[in-house]
């Protein structure tokens, strides 16, 4: 099998490191790397410093070096004079970039072009310019040495339509890469360790191209094989045929699905294949549940509504919880959660009631019962179930994120037995 072609993708710009931007870009090139099958080795975010930008440039051992940001008009974007400095060539003022440039400005923004701007369309001598259609600053594309350089906007929607529209298709005419794919099965209920105890065997029986990587999140595990091969029907093929042994090798309980799908997917499926339809009752997750549920397309056909109860008199008034049991017990507890998702049920006249209650913090409600505490119920004619969480470590947001997918992972238990 020949050498897969590398690359490494430098993020620029002081705010990612401030943290006052977050970066969405490296997670979108990941993935379109990992579309054409070109191994991405490293990311990196550093200062919009020259020095810093050359030693990253100089250190990468990849085959192809993609830098985000420092194109702009202003004094501290500083990416292409880096360039000019490692590529030992002067910048030239690029008259088709400036063509570029300066239609931008006249037919989109409509306001005149200034110095500081004009300045964008100086790239180093013998580097291609890349038109940018959705904005001033053209992408560079340059040969350093065995290696490519290539230069795209730090602005996400600029960066992404330079990268489908004109990135990965020179990509594709310039090299031609091993091919990469990926067969993706998920667990549910079974810790990462003990899951690495159970496919020990499996692992051992694996082929030097195909690699197994555990993803956690909460409870839910997803199991990644990755091949490489020349041949793409038969590498497909091989990774169909392991992923049916590692599906095999899985205890039953603890299997979810064969696929990459989130939960609240799999939960729609179900809903659809047996024609039930569902409503929610949230109090301290707060509609995202029913966010959650709501975000498939389709989810019209099986959702029928949702509630935020708050305080216990919304919860009295929409979903007939009884005031005389959160007056005794609080509302973070068993009995006022399944009377949550019994009135969720009863009074949209679906099939299925999910309910949220407990304390996100960071003090105690105001009945004394402690942050950390959750109860999930959910509620059909035919059974009703409540499970209790704990998790006083976590903080609010967090919180609130681990009890939503939580619940969407018992009521896909539920619906699934």
């Amino acid at each position: 099998m020949k050498k897969n072609t590398t690359a490494h993708v430098i993020i620029i710009g002081d705010e990612i490191l401030y943290g006052h931007t977050m970066d969405t870009n490296s997670h979108f090139l990941a993935k379109e790397f990992s579309n054409i099958s070109i191994d991405l080795i490293q990311i990196s975010a550093i200062q919009d410093k020259r020095e810093d930008i050359k030693d990253e440039i100089h250190s990468s051992k990849a085959d192809i070096i993609l830098t985000t940001g420092g194109l702009g008009p202003t004094r501290d974007d500083r990416t292409k004079y880096v360039l000019s400095e490692i590529l030992n060539q002067p910048l030239e003022m690029h008259s088709q970039a400036l063509r570029w440039t300066e239609e931008y400005f006249k037919n989109t923004l409509k306001r005149p072009m200034n110095a500081l701007n004009k300045n964008q369309a100086l790239v180093p001598v013998g580097t291609i310019p890349i038109r940018n259609k959705v904005g001033t600053a053209p992408g560079l594309w340059a040969e350093y040495g065995r290696k490519l350089l290539i230069s795209l906007p730090g602005v996400p929607f600029e960066m992404k339509y330079l990268m489908k529209n004109e990135i990965l298709p020179r990509l594709l005419k310039k090299y031609e890469p091993t091919f990469i794919e990926h067969e993706f099965v998920q667990t549910l209920n079974i810790p990462e360790s003990e899951l690495a105890e159970v496919l020990r065997n499996f692992e051992q029986q694996l082929p030097e191209n195909i690699t197994l990587a555990y993803l956690p999140r909460g409870n839910k595990i997803k199991l990644r094989l990755t091949g490489k091969g020349d041949v793409q029907n038969k590498l497909q093929e091989q990774l169909s045929e392991y992923a049916e042994l590692l599906i095999s090798a899985i205890p039953e309980e603890n299997f979810l699905s064969q696929d990459a799908l989130t939960v609240e997917r799999k939960v729609g499926e179900l809903l659809l294949q047996n024609n039930k339809t569902i409503s929610t009752a949230e109090s301290f997750t707060s509609g995202k549940i029913a966010a959650a549920l709501t975000s498939i397309s389709g989810s019209s056909q099986y959702f029928k509504g949702g509630f935020i109860a708050y305080s216990p008199e919304l919860k009295e008034r929409l979903l007939n919880v009884s005031p005389e049991l959160m007056k005794d017990k609080g509302v973070a507890n068993a009995d006022v959660a399944l009377e949550m998702a019994r009135g969720a049920r009863e009074t949209t006249k679906c099939d299925i009631g999910i309910s949220s209650t407990g304390v996100a913090g960071p003090s105690n409600d105001q009945f004394g019962i402690e942050p950390g505490v959750a109860f999930v119920a959910i509620s059909s004619k035919e059974k009703e179930r409540v499970f209790e969480f704990n998790f006083p470590h976590l903080e609010r947001k967090d919180f609130t994120l681990k009890m939503t997918e939580a619940a969407l992972q018992k009521l896909y238990i539920f619906l699934r037995n």
